[in-house]
C-alpha cells in the first residue's frame, strides 16, 4: 500500500458563504454548453452535483428518452448504471466489514468456492490460454482493489462481438450470468492492479456473508439510511421501473450515434451483478454517494452508513509502485480504446475506485474518487473541494471523448471555476 494520505475533511462549510451567488453562475454558463451540446455530443444528459451538505450545487436534464423520440428526458428516469454498480457493491462489502462479518486483510476463498478454484492464465491476455493454479491467497482487500488476478470474462466477451450486431441486433448482448465473472485469472494475487471481475466477487461475497440478497443488503444498509425511495433502485425492473427506463445508443463514428434496444435484460437475470447490474436515477445514486464525503454518515438523513475509518481507507491510495506502474499505467481493458486510463495523470487506487491524488485537468481536488460504467455513467466524489458530481448519458462505447470534451468536461470546469477557493 502507498504510505501517502488523503486530506483530512475540512470542517463546515470552508470559504463558501454565498452558494446562491455560486448557483447561478455555475447554471448559467453550464446551461448554454448543454443546449450547445445536446444530442449531438451525447444522445441525452442528466447532470447532478452536490455540495457536503446534500444541496443542489447544479443539475440539468436534456434530450429526449432515446434518440427519435419526442418524450424528454426526465430527472426520475431510470438508467442502466452498468460498472457505476461497483461502488455500491464497494460500499457493501465494507458493511460488512463494519458489521465484524469479515475482515479486510481476511482470505475469501472459504467462502467464494468458485473463485478458489480458478487457475492462472499462462497467456494473461488469452482467455483460451493454458492454466497453472494460483499462487497465493485472495483476500477482501484484493477485491477492493483489483489485485486478485482476476480477468473480466464479460469484456472478453464483449471485445469478441461483430460491431454490426452491436449496433443491429435488438437482442440483450450483455450477459446476465456467471460467464460475467467465471474463468481464468490473468495473474496471481498481489501482482498488478488489473481490471476484472472482482467487484462482481465482492456481491457474492457480500450474500455469502449475509445470506440475503445483493439488493436486498443495499438497499437496507446503503439506500434506506441515504433517503433513496425503493422505486429508485433496482437489479431487477418493475413495470413502473420500466417505463421509466432510458434508451441506450451506439456511437458508430464521432459525429453519428445510433438508437439500439436495451444492452442488459435485467428481466433474464440470474445472478444480481454488483460489476455492472443496477438500475437507478441520478438523485439516487447522488444521495447514495454523499457519506464518501463526510466521514461515513449522511448529511440530510444523519444516518452514519460507514465508519469514519473505512471511509478514510477508501481515499486512501492501496497499490504499491510497481502495482502501479505495471497495471494503472498499463493499457486497460477499461479504456475507451484500448489504451492507459487517463495517461499523464497521477493515479492509484483506493478501496472500490479510481483514486485523483493531485486531482484532475477540469479542477477537481487531490484524492477525487472516481469511476464510471460502460454506458458513460460517469461518478467521482471529491473529499478535499466537498462535491459529488454525476455525468449520465446512455450511449457506448465507454469514456467517450466527444462527450467529454464537448459536455461533460466543459460543465466540470465551469463548476470548479466557480467554486474557486470556496470549498464546501
Amino acid at each position: 500500500m502507498d504510505s501517502t494520505c488523503a486530506p483530512l475533511l475540512p470542517n463546515g462549510l470552508g470559504a463558501a458563504t454565498n452558494l446562491g451567488t455560486i448557483k447561478e453562475e455555475i447554471k448559467t454558463k453550464a446551461d448554454a454548453i448543454v443546449a450547445s451540446t445536446i444530442p449531438d455530443a451525447a444522445p441525452l444528459q442528466n447532470f447532478l452535483a452536490l455540495t457536503r451538505a446534500g444541496d443542489v450545487l447544479y443539475q440539468s436534464t436534456a434530450g429526449t428518452r432515446q434518440l427519435g423520440s419526442s418524450e424528454p428526458l426526465r430527472f426520475d428516469d431510470m438508467f442502466w448504471l452498468a460498472s457505476h454498480t461497483k461502488i455500491l457493491g464497494a460500499m457493501a462489502l465494507l458493511k460488512c466489514i463494519d458489521m465484524g462479518l469479515i475482515g479486510i486483510n481476511d482470505s475469501v476463498l472459504d467462502h467464494l468456492p468458485g473463485l478458489a478454484k480458478e487457475e492462472v492464465r499462462l497467456d494473461p491476455n488469452d482467455p483460451s490460454s493454458a492454466t497453472q493454479p494460483r499462487v497465493g491467497d485472495i483476500t477482501v482487500r484484493n477485491l477492493l482493489t483489483f489485485t486478485a488476478g482476476n480477468a473480466y470474462p464479460v469484456v472478453d466477451i464483449l471485445a469478441a462481438l461483430n460491431p454490426e450486431t452491436i449496433v443491429t441486433d435488438p437482442k440483450a448482448f450483455f450477459p446476465t450470468n456467471e460467464s460475467v465473472y467465471e474463468g481464468s485469472h490473468a495473474a496471481n494475487p498481489n501482482q498488478i492492479w488489473r481490471y476484472g471481475a472482482e467487484a462482481d466477487y465482492s456481491g457474492l461475497l457480500v450474500e455469502a456473508l449475509t445470506n440475503v440478497s445483493l439488493g436486498q443488503f443495499i438497499r437496507t444498509n446503503l439506500l434506506d439510511p441515504a433517503g433513496v425511495e425503493a422505486k429508485d433502485f433496482a437489479f431487477t425492473l418493475d413495470s413502473e421501473q420500466r417505463a421509466r427506463l432510458v434508451g441506450q445508443h451506439v456511437r458508430v463514428s464521432p459525429d453519428m450515434l445510433i438508437p439500439r434496444a436495451p444492452i442488459y435484460d435485467d428481466a433474464n437475470i440470474k445472478f444480481e451483478s454488483a460489476g455492472a447490474g443496477g438500475f437507478g436515477t441520478i438523485n439516487a445514486l447522488g444521495l447514495a454517494l454523499l457519506p464518501l464525503i463526510n466521514q461515513g454518515v449522511h448529511p440530510k438523513t444523519g444516518e452514519r452508513v460507514l465508519s469514519s475509518e473505512l471511509v478514510a481507507q477508501m481515499f486512501t491510495p492501496q497499490l504499491s509502485g510497481d502495482e502501479v506502474e505495471n497495471g494503472l499505467n498499463q493499457p486497460s481493458q477499461a479504456s475507451n480504446d484500448g489504451g492507459v486510463l487517463f495517461p499523464g495523470t497521477p493515479k492509484q487506487w483506493g478501496l472500490g475506485a479510481l483514486l485523483f491524488p493531485e486531482g484532475f485537468e477540469t479542477g477537481r481536488g487531490k484524492f477525487t474518487l472516481a469511476w464510471a460504467g460502460f454506458t458513460n455513467v460517469n461518478w467521482h466524489c471529491d473529499i478535499e473541494k466537498g462535491v459529488v458530481m454525476l455525468a449520465w448519458s446512455q450511449e457506448i462505447p465507454q469514456d467517450d471523448p466527444v462527450y467529454n470534451n464537448q459536455t461533460r468536461y466543459p460543465i466540470e470546469r465551469v463548476i470548479y471555476d466557480a467554486i474557486g477557493n470556496s470549498f464546501f
